[in-house]
């Protein structure tokens, strides 16, 4: 039995989750299935803001309607004494895995929108959560468009972040590992052309990489000259 995307749901927790706030997943009344993978839920809350919680800090999950999921908080516990721990850990794979079918047959699933997102001491959540982000974040305009993505692993960047122009067009591109430049970070021009490209390592940049070229594609020295007409 799986949980639909949207379903009400009560949440019991093996240790408590803290918040910025201070507060815990208990301040919000209504919680609603959003997405669940092996490794976590996301739950919307009334407002809609969304909660990242790690499966292994769930103790059971429950939607008042007979839809009810436990979870054993290491290898050596189980939840029905008469069953071996590996009848019971393929139950819960099981479970896990039917939600997933659900939830990830829409394209929202695939990221959140960066406005969602909040950056604590350079570690990024989504809002109200007290748990350091993982996945795809995208920069939308007001019409819906994106103009950005980015990718996010523990809170931190990680993997390649991309910006379009308005017109669809690449703009930049800048590689990222752990929190840190790691790799080229080049921006184009409007046209296509390439306009600047510089390479980094562990967050420093690697002295003699940096170059630019103007909308022709021609080289220069400055990024004045890149960007003059």
């Amino acid at each position: 039995m799986g949980f639909e995307k949207g379903s009400e749901v009560s949440i019991a927790l093996f240790d408590p989750l803290i918040f910025p706030n201070g507060k815990g997943l208990d301040q919000f009344e209504y919680l609603y299935i959003h997405k669940v993978t092996s490794e976590m839920v996301i739950v919307k809350t009334e407002k809609g803001n969304r909660i990242q919680i790690p499966i292994e800090k769930i103790s059971s999950i429950d939607d008042g309607l007979g839809g009810h999921i436990e979870f054993a908080r290491n290898l050596e516990e189980t939840l029905d004494a008469t069953k071996p721990v590996e009848e019971k850990q393929q139950e819960i794979k099981e479970e896990v895995k039917a939600q997933e079918t659900v939830v990830e047959s829409t394209p929202e699933a695939d990221g959140v929108n960066v406005e969602e997102l909040e950056e604590h001491e350079s570690i990024w959540y989504l809002k109200d959560s007290g748990t350091p982000y993982t996945g795809k974040a995208f920069d939308l305009l007001e019409n819906g468009k994106k103009v950005g993505e980015r990718t996010f692993k523990d809170g931190k960047p990680d993997g390649i972040w991309t910006t379009l122009y308005e017109n669809g067009q690449k703009e930049g591109e800048v590689n990222w590992k752990d929190g840190k430049l790691d790799g080229l970070w080049v921006i184009w021009h409007e046209n296509g052309q390439k306009m600047f490209e510089r390479n980094h390592k562990d967050d420093e940049e690697v002295e003699g990489s940096e170059k630019y070229w103007n909308s022709k594609g021609e080289p220069v020295d400055t990024y004045e000259e890149s960007i003059a007409e």
